[in-house]
């Protein structure tokens, strides 16, 4: 079945090397402030929030789960809940 309606995605993080430079991309593109630091950045917007987190701190955390968004859930529920 196909449906011309678009999905939204309420939730997106991107697993990066350079969490500097690609936080200055997104902030630049939605023109919004992130809140975080050199391992975890996010951008809430009012349809979405996007995260990066450090390629490098997610191996170190979660090797087996490195690159799966299971592991990037996990670490934006345990740190950023309210």
């Amino acid at each position: 079945m196909q449906s011309n309606e678009v999905k939204a995605l309420p939730n997106v993080c991107i697993v990066t090397k350079d969490i500097s430079r690609l936080r200055d991309f997104y902030e630049a593109a939605v023109g919004i402030r992130a809140n975080g630091d050199v391992v975890f950045a996010a951008l809430k917007t009012p349809c979405a929030d996007l995260v990066l987190f450090a390629q490098q701190r997610l191996q170190e955390i979660a090797p087996k789960l490195a690159g799966d968004a299971a592991a990037c859930h996990w670490f934006w529920s345990s740190r950023f809940t309210t």
